[in-house]
């Protein structure tokens, strides 16, 4: 009976030190998320971009990126979400090169209005892209989390 209660305390021990792990592995996984957002939005690609979509433009039907910004936005992307590419690949191998610029910029974290002020399109033609890209990706969303949330947890 005392061998029995031991390795039940013993397990019990286990169980709250591997609950202890996880608890661990969820505030370090947040904040290595907070980090990769800081990164992005302290680079000087995002205060280009931040500052181009300020701009407001009234009546604008062109994009406000150049090609030179585009390869900055992938290649920024990039180095703060390591695992991008590979991802993205790995779901869609035949994914064009304008939908993957497209999905370096929308790590960025813009609002919709901003994306649209710097593709030069109408807001609900940012909410299509974005779904198109989902739709490319093959990504089924858990309720309540956005496409950009779900993306930077498998990165």
């Amino acid at each position: 009976m005392e061998r029995k209660n031991a390795l039940l305390k013993h397990s019990e021990e286990e169980e709250k030190a591997l609950e202890r792990m996880r608890e661990e592995m969820e505030t370090l996984t947040a904040r290595y998320r907070t980090l990769r957002e800081n990164m992005l939005e302290s680079s000087p690609v995002y205060k280009k971009l931040h500052q181009l979509a300020k701009q407001k433009k009234p009546q604008n039907t062109q994009t406000l990126i150049s090609e030179e910004l585009w390869e900055q936005i992938k290649q920024q992307a990039q180095k703060v979400y390591p695992g991008l590419r590979r991802y993205v690949i790995d779901r869609c191998p035949d994914l064009s090169e304008s939908e993957w610029a497209y999905c370096c910029l929308y790590l960025f974290g813009f609002d919709t209005n901003d994306e649209a002020l710097l593709l030069g399109i109408n807001p609900s033609s940012v909410r299509t892209k974005t779904l198109r890209l989902r739709t490319r990706l093959n990504i089924d969303l858990p309720a309540q989390m956005s496409l950009y949330e779900y993306i930077t947890m498998q990165i």
